[in-house]
């Protein structure tokens, strides 16, 4: 179960799979996991309520990545409209 752990910390922590979601069944190292960063877990058995409320919590970082890239987008489209308006193309 170690191995478990140490995958789930090795994902919360490495900037290069930022955002990937991983679920570990059980409570043996959830409190382990939640002081290393993450976000969400699930306890056997799974309840409804619980499936709701992790769908819904995914949705909205959906939402949020969604909008921090259309942020991004529009400020680099804002940058390329200044350069172009200094340059007077």
């Amino acid at each position: 179960m170690i191995i478990i752990y140490e995958l789930a910390i090795f994902c919360i922590q490495s900037y290069k799979l930022y955002g990937i979601r991983s679920l570990t069944f059980g409570s043996l190292y959830l409190f382990r996991c939640l002081e290393e960063g993450a976000e969400d877990f699930l306890l056997k058995p799974v309840k409804l309520a619980d499936v709701k409320r992790l769908r819904d919590s995914l949705m909205k970082a959906e939402e949020r990545a969604f909008k921090n890239i259309m942020h991004k987008r529009e400020l680099e489209a804002n940058d390329i409209y200044s350069q172009l308006k200094r340059a007077k193309i």
